[in-house]
């Protein structure tokens, strides 16, 4: 599933990828966030995931700008 692999990207985006935007399926955060929500949204109330929610996609939105503007800092 799509949503699982953008998840995927985020996660090793935050970890061994150390902020690299080419680990991100789209190459820049928000709209690789903008993509998980508009999946997200597109299923039924019954059918969302359960492994995954919009607080949490907003999460990784924040942790990964976070790192970017640190990384910016620093140069």
């Amino acid at each position: 599933m799509m949503l699982g692999r953008l998840q995927s990207d985020c996660d090793y985006f935050l970890g061994c990828g150390n902020g690299s935007l080419n680990s991100l399926y789209y190459h820049n955060v928000d709209r690789h966030i903008e993509e998980m929500k508009k999946i997200y949204n597109s299923f039924s109330k019954e059918e969302k995931p359960e492994w995954i929610s919009l607080e949490e996609i907003d999460s990784y939105q924040e942790k990964m700008n976070k790192m970017l503007e640190k990384d910016e800092e620093e140069i």
